[in-house]
C-alpha cells in the first residue's frame, strides 16, 4: 500500500498533478502493449503445440493421450524437482515412508535422481587412532545420484519389490 502523505501543508500545482496523472497514464500504456505482445506471442506458441498434436493425431495417436502424456511428464518432471531438493537424511527418510506405503509408482521417483544436497548436519567418520589420542572427525563424502539409485534398485529387489521400467513416448 502507498504510504499516507504527511499532515504538513502541501502545494498541489496543476502542472504537477497533470504530469503525474499523464505518466502513469503512459506507464498503463506500456503495460497493456507488453500484455499484448506477450499474449499474442504466447497464442503462435500455443497453436504451435497444437500442430504437432494434430501431427500426432494424423499418425494416429489420440490428441486426448498426447495431452495427458504430456502432463503426466511434466508432473514427474516436477515430483523430481521436488525431491532433488531434499538432503540425505530426508531422502532416506521419505523412502522408508513410501515402502511402507507400498505404491510401486511412488518408488519409481527414487531412480535416476539428482545428487542429494549435503545434509544439514555434518556426518562424522570417526580416526582409527582415536583410541590413542582424540583428533579432529573427517567429515564423510557425499554419496552421487547414482550411487544412490543404485542402492535404492537394490533395496527394493531385497524386499521383493520389483520395480516395472516405465516406458517413454519416441
Amino acid at each position: 500500500m502507498a504510504k499516507a502523505a504527511k499532515s504538513k501543508d502541501v502545494e498541489i500545482s496543476e502542472r504537477v498533478v497533470n504530469r503525474i496523472i499523464r505518466d502513469i497514464l503512459e506507464k498503463y500504456s506500456e503495460l497493456e502493449t507488453a500484455r499484448g505482445s506477450f499474449m499474442n506471442r504466447a497464442r503462435r506458441i500455443r497453436e504451435g503445440i497444437q500442430g504437432v498434436i494434430d501431427e500426432a493425431a494424423a499418425r494416429g495417436i489420440p490428441p486426448k493421450l498426447t495431452k495427458l502424456t504430456i502432463k503426466i511428464e511434466q508432473a514427474q518432471a516436477q515430483l523430481q524437482a521436488m525431491m532433488a531438493e531434499l538432503d540425505a537424511e530426508e531422502r532416506k527418510l521419505l523412502r522408508k515412508i513410501v515402502v511402507a506405503h507400498g505404491d510401486k509408482a511412488q518408488l519409481q521417483l527414487f531412480n535416476d535422481l539428482p545428487p542429494a544436497v549435503a545434509a544439514p548436519e555434518e556426518v562424522v567418520i570417526p580416526d582409527e587412532k582415536a583410541e590413542k589420542k582424540p583428533k579432529a572427525a573427517k567429515k564423510a563424502k557425499g554419496v552421487t545420484g547414482e550411487e544412490l539409485a543404485q542402492a535404492d534398485k537394490a533395496a527394493a529387489k531385497a524386499a521383493d519389490m520389483d520395480l516395472p521400467e516405465v516406458a517413454t513416448l519416441q
